[in-house]
């Protein structure tokens, strides 16, 4: 770590970003205490709801120049490790900026029986034991589905058992890790998008699942959970379905209600396009990103 440090003296560096509230800040705090280099906190997911990364947070926040959440939820939970109002003014939220403009948003929808597209890496706080769960019961009241998971993860064996024991074989496809092109390609042909996330046991759990902004930007109608800041991009009944953790039969509910309504697919899907493009202007974002380290004498 000093010898990092050093490294960023030598090559003139007069600010750092800490990308990761954990591992990364922890090396700009050496810089910072060696050199006086100042830096800034970025707060994501893990690198804070996770116990074992919360232990030296206040002292980083402390030392900091800034410190930005990349949602509201995130910039609530930061706040409860500050030891003063000063630093609980450092905290500013801004979203991460992306680029909507060369994303096509679909205009009809698919044809064929419901199709459900999951994806990401395939652990705990994901939540698709209850998806897989949620498919089942849709079957057992009569429904055709098939859903695609894309992704790999340490839980892929578990979830295939799982499908195995609730005879989901012929209904659900593991696909494995895909490029991002045909990620989208294949959520743009989905009735739904459904990412029913959870905290997992560990602490850890989603901000806001990059996979759905990128649904929501294909005009595709997304389904997840009432956590973290996942409210702040899917508005209930208006963006999409919002659901409690761990509750298959809610779910379930919710995917029946959006594949019986043509209507309400186009509605969240129009809107979830327009959410997404005010949501993360990439100009705007990319703009206050520059303000706040400007702000703290990092540019």
């Amino acid at each position: 770590m000093i010898h990092y440090s050093r490294e960023i003296r030598r090559q003139g560096i007069h600010g750092i970003n800490g990308c990761w509230a954990n591992l990364p800040t922890l090396l700009a705090t050496v810089a910072h205490r060696f050199f006086g280099i100042p830096y800034c906190v970025t707060c994501r997911a893990w690198d804070i709801f996770v116990p074992m990364n919360q232990v030296d947070l206040p002292q980083k926040i402390e030392t900091a120049r800034v410190v930005r959440a990349n949602n509201d939820a995130g910039a609530r939970f930061v706040k409860q490790f500050c030891t003063s109002t000063k630093d609980e003014r450092k905290i500013r939220r801004v979203y991460n900026p992306f680029d909507v403009g060369g994303i096509e948003c679909r205009e009809d929808l698919p044809t064929g029986p419901l199709r459900i597209v999951t994806g990401g890496s395939l652990v705990e706080h994901k939540g698709l034991t209850y998806l897989l769960d949620a498919v089942a019961l849709l079957e057992a009241r009569g429904m055709a589905c098939r859903m695609e998971i894309v992704g790999e993860g340490p839980l892929r064996g578990a979830l295939e058992a799982q499908c195995a024991r609730l005879g989901l074989e012929a209904s659900v496809e593991f696909l494995g890790t895909l490029p991002n092109h045909v990620l989208m390609e294949r959520m743009a042909r989905a009735t739904a998008f459904v990412l029913p996330c959870i905290p997992a046991v560990a602490g850890d759990m989603d901000g806001i699942p990059n996979v759905l902004i990128e649904s929501m930007s294909l005009g595709v109608p997304v389904i997840s959970t009432s956590i973290s800041g996942i409210p702040e991009l899917v508005e209930d009944d208006v963006c999409g379905l919002l659901v409690p953790p761990h509750d298959a039969e809610r779910l379930a509910d919710a995917i029946q209600r959006l594949d019986a309504d043509p209507d309400l697919q186009l509605r969240f899907g129009a809107n979830g396009r327009r959410k997404v493009e005010s949501m993360f202007e990439m100009s705007r974002n990319a703009q206050e990103l520059i303000e706040i380290y400007e702000a703290g004498g990092l540019l």
